[in-house]
């Protein structure tokens, strides 16, 4: 499942959901396969309104009509916004990992973030990647899993904690994750 980026000139207005969650794995009686990850949702608009989410939560597992064996959940999909001016609240919007089955493993969290592009905050809920270098006033986030996938140099004014748990995650040894906060670090 893809979603072409799509961009309103001006305002959109979301009173409902855009989903691209994933599909439940195959059932049968021998064989049970895993859960399809979320798809990607990438939005870029100057005013961004309404009561509305973004859902792209991965499959629940197949199950194998009772024979012994595990298949595990899809993982999360991508969502991105980028808005000027929003009444959205983040944390509507769902990237969870699908269902697993018996000793599998549930889906990983997906990357969601919402990125306001004149005063350059990002609100990051349920997980984000980063592969390049970045600069933001202020990074809020909100119970996250914060992946580091290359050699990155992170920047912020203010970093905010707005969770019960965060965790930061580097794919490879080799990698340097750099941290720069100019004032507050509420971890």
């Amino acid at each position: 499942q893809y979603i072409k980026p799509f961009k309103a000139q001006s305002d959109l207005i979301l009173n409902g959901t855009i989903t691209t969650n994933g599909l439940v794995g195959l059932t049968n009686s021998t064989y049970a396969s895993g859960g399809g990850s979320g798809g990607s949702i990438w939005i870029n608009t100057t005013v961004f309104w309404g009561s509305g989410n973004l859902s792209a939560v991965g499959g629940t597992a197949g199950n194998a009509g009772g024979v012994s064996g595990s298949a595990g959940g899809g993982a999360g999909g991508r969502v991105v916004v980028y808005y000027n001016t929003t009444s959205i609240n983040i944390t509507d919007s769902n990237v969870s990992g699908g269902w697993a089955l018996s000793s599998a493993q549930k889906g990983d969290p997906g990357t969601l973030g919402f990125i306001d592009k004149d005063d350059n905050n990002i609100e990051i809920y349920q997980g984000f990647e980063f592969q390049e270098d970045a600069s933001y006033e202020n990074i809020t986030i909100f119970n996250s899993t914060i992946i580091i996938n290359g050699s990155v140099e992170l920047n912020a004014t203010n970093i905010i904690k707005n969770t019960t748990w965060l965790n930061f995650t580097c794919y490879n040894t080799g990698y340097n994750f750099t941290l720069n906060v100019d004032n507050d670090l509420n971890l």
